[in-house]
């Protein structure tokens, strides 16, 4: 962008009050180039009621579907995504205003309505699919949804991304309907000998029993129930990763001292109210898990190393006023929550709600 800035060279006074007699000229331009620099992608929270505009960039929008919020989002494009917090069900997500040539469509996620405005097209079919195919498959993702199967019971999945959280020590007898490729059954506690396995009276109905342990789950609505009856044929047919049967959950809610396995350990931090923690777990490796009920991922932990001998293999983390004493998890400074990551691997901090 070029601005051009005419200046007066006469008609002004010195400091004694005389004017400069040279009179007023046009003839003299500063000429100043600007260069706008290029939009960069990034999260945006859509928190209140307004437009918001996509940049040339990747852009992710952070929609609270639990909110009543009535926005406009301008130019959203191919690459951009639109992340929709707390969704519990596919049925919840609605198009209108779709297909009529205005570039223009109105989605309702649980309480917040967005106008997407500017659109390159509105011609879908007003589904999740028609968007996707216009936008990409990525264009619209809900976060996972997280359900423990701790009693007896029927649960219906989301539509979304589903894990089912199964403890297989524990007698439950429940029923899941709609499990589908995307989900995950994540069995924990499940003895070192012990194998998930499936048994079916009659094939063809979309319907299968799994048994983890002493767990036994009813799945209903699948698209086929027609796989080799272990886990994997299960995961054949749903994709890899659809059951997870390594890990060993320890619910820590008293003080005291607790040991990690040689499998993947859940440590899950469950304070009771007014209750400050003080615990040590020895042995946290990578692919372990430290999880926190009641603290959010914006509250975060603090982490403090030794001052005397910081690669001494123990290091604290601070969770509000719980405090979480690791040790033996060999060398490294963490000294914050990257760090941590960096060596025990993307998923070995969760918070509230943890497990998703």
């Amino acid at each position: 962008m070029t601005a051009t800035v005419q200046v007066a060279s006469g008609a002004f006074s010195d400091l004694a009050g005389n004017l400069n007699q040279d009179g007023l000229s046009l003839d003299n331009t500063l000429t100043l180039q600007v260069t706008q620099a290029p939009p960069q992608s990034g999260v945006v929270d859509i928190e209140d009621n307004g437009t918001y505009i996509a940049t040339e960039e990747q852009d992710v929008f952070r929609i609270d579907t639990t909110q009543p919020i009535s926005a406009d989002i301008s130019g959203f494009a191919t690459g951009d995504i639109l992340m929709l917090e707390n969704l519990t069900q596919l049925d919840d997500l609605v198009f209108a205003d779709f297909n009529n040539g205005d570039g223009d469509t109105v989605l309702t996620a649980g309480s917040a309505s967005i106008t997407l405005s500017d659109l390159s097209s509105d011609a879908f079919d007003g589904s999740l699919a028609g968007f996707q195919s216009l936008f990409g498959a990525q264009a619209i993702q809900g976060v996972a949804s997280t359900t423990v199967v701790a009693t007896d019971g029927n649960y219906t999945a989301s539509g979304l991304s589903d894990t089912y959280v199964i403890d297989a020590s524990k007698p439950i007898y429940a029923s899941i309907d709609g499990f589908q490729s995307g989900d995950q059954l994540r069995i924990i506690n499940l003895g070192d000998n012990a194998e998930v396995y499936f048994t079916d009276s009659a094939y063809g109905n979309g319907e299968t029993t799994m048994t983890a342990g002493l767990a036994v789950i009813e799945l209903t609505g699948l698209v086929t129930d027609s796989f080799a009856p272990l886990a994997e044929g299960f995961e054949a047919v749903f994709g890899s990763g659809s059951i997870d049967a390594g890990s060993v959950l320890t619910q820590i809610s008293d003080n005291g001292v607790y040991a990690a396995t040689a499998r993947q350990d859940v440590f899950l931090i469950d304070s009771p109210d007014g209750v400050d923690l003080s615990v040590t777990i020895d042995g946290f490796a990578p692919g372990d898990i430290l999880a926190f009920a009641d603290v959010t991922e914006q509250q975060g932990v603090n982490f403090a190393e030794s001052v005397l001998d910081p690669e001494d293999g123990v290091v604290q983390v601070t969770a509000g006023t719980d405090v979480i004493t690791l040790t033996g998890i060999g060398p490294g400074f963490f000294n914050n929550e990257d760090a941590f990551l960096q060596v025990f691997g993307d998923q070995a901090l969760q918070y509230a709600p943890p497990l998703a």
